[in-house]
């Protein structure tokens, strides 16, 4: 069991989880080179500065503070994406949502009520790529879980659990309700019969 997988099973209670779907690597690889293009960017105009007119000891520490400020956010976004995750259970689709670690946003969508589930092209590199979103229509509300990898072979066993599990739950209320008229049909029997000996030995008497 990964990290992520243990840190987000530690927010389940009874569930009992069939697959994680997570974000596409390219995600956390789109992440990095954005930043290592700014933080090049900006050494280039460290040594720039330094050649030319700004060349002292703060320029060092400015330069320094900006670096690490940069190189923090950069590990808290790719922790972010990272966290997110779309968990198929036995008793509802669970949708995590991270922001900046320290918030989490966890949707409880009911298999009973979830009405569409498909997924969404966003560019033509997504299809290049194969990451999708993955749109989840409950009742009157629409969630989305972006860039996941592989998005029609995901939504086809979405579907398939849903099936499954909603089978198996008009099942069994198919096979509880016989048993209760039975016991119910017994019960009025028995009444029945108990109060046909009642008047008879009451006539009898008479």
């Amino acid at each position: 069991m990964s990290i992520k997988e243990s840190i987000i099973r530690s927010y389940l209670q009874d569930e009992e989880v069939y697959e994680f779907i997570w974000h596409d690597i390219t995600v956390y690889i789109k992440i990095i080179l954005g930043y290592v293009s700014l933080i090049a960017v900006l050494v280039l105009l460290w040594w720039w500065l330094e050649a030319t007119i700004w060349s002292s000891v703060y320029s060092k520490y400015t330069f320094s503070v900006l670096l690490i400020g940069l190189y923090w956010k950069w590990t808290v976004d790719i922790l972010d994406r990272y966290l997110d995750a779309l968990l198929i259970t036995n008793m509802w689709l669970l949708l995590f949502t991270w922001d900046w670690l320290f918030k989490q946003t966890v949707v409880n969508m009911q298999w009973v009520s979830t009405e569409t589930i498909m997924y969404e092209q966003q560019t033509f590199r997504d299809t290049l790529f194969k990451k999708w979103d993955i749109k989840i229509t409950v009742e009157d509300n629409a969630y989305s879980f972006k860039d996941a990898n592989r998005p029609a072979e995901k939504v086809s066993y979405i579907i398939n659990r849903k099936q499954k599990i909603l089978w198996r739950h008009h099942y069994s209320e198919n096979e509880i309700l016989p048993e209760w008229k039975d016991k119910y049909e017994l019960l009025v029997e028995a009444l029945g019969e108990a109060v046909s000996e009642y008047v008879e030995k009451k006539q009898s008497r008479l």
